[in-house]
């Protein structure tokens, strides 16, 4: 429960750092550029949201009172510690625009002149297109949802997967650092054969649950 509880935190900041990124670039772009920028992500988006949610329908899936009780959880925690939600807010947008300047000096570094406002638009879209995570992380609907926004921003498609590409590597290469030094510093409550463990049990319960579907659904 504290670990889904945790993830829906996440994903609501990312929500709130998509949208006051999002404004920002309107304010910097003007309606037309910054809807066509987004265009694709939003696309994506919409694809993955009816590809889930057909899979809900096939694979049986946690009650969705269990769900909203978690959500609420999280609301009135967040709700009852106003200072923490407010430097959590602050915290969650300097990282986002790290990464947004990250994008600009990587495109810099290689003698590609791209407008900040556009590059700040490809990490917006990039956030957007793996809202949904198909993939582990999101892996390859970033890049997409990245270069889409590049290349209708004006720039070259090739620039445009290279920025994609790079940026996301820088991205992965940091956490992985980051992640190494709290592993080093902080004392964690599991091990990686643990993790491995229960993802194993998770994927056989799935096989299972299918299996069981198609043959009820084959008598």
């Amino acid at each position: 429960d504290r670990a889904t509880a945790a993830v829906f935190a996440c994903t609501l900041f990312v929500v709130f750092e998509i949208a006051a990124f999002a404004f920002i670039g309107l304010l910097l772009m003007g309606w037309t550029p910054w809807l066509a920028q987004v265009f694709w992500s939003l696309v994506i988006l919409t694809v993955l949201y009816f590809w889930v949610r057909q899979s809900r329908r096939t694979v049986a899936a946690r009650p969705h009172q269990e769900q909203r009780r978690e959500a609420r959880v999280v609301v009135r925690s967040f709700a009852s510690k106003p200072g923490v939600l407010a430097q959590l807010g602050i915290l969650s947008l300097l990282a986002f625009g790290l990464e947004d300047i990250a994008a600009y000096v990587i495109a810099n570094a290689f003698d590609i002149g791209v407008d900040f406002s556009v590059l700040l638009m490809g990490v917006v879209g990039s956030y957007v297109a793996r809202l949904i995570p198909l993939t582990p992380g999101g892996i390859g609907q970033f890049e997409w949802g990245f270069a889409a926004a590049l290349y209708v921003g004006g720039v070259g498609l090739p620039e445009a997967a290279a920025i994609a590409i790079l940026d996301n590597l820088v991205r992965y290469v940091a956490g992985t650092l980051v992640l190494g030094s709290v592993l080093l510093w902080y004392r964690v409550e599991t091990d990686l054969h643990s993790v491995f463990a229960l993802f194993t049990e998770a994927g056989t319960a799935t096989t299972k649950r299918r299996s069981g579907i198609v043959h009820t659904t084959a008598e």
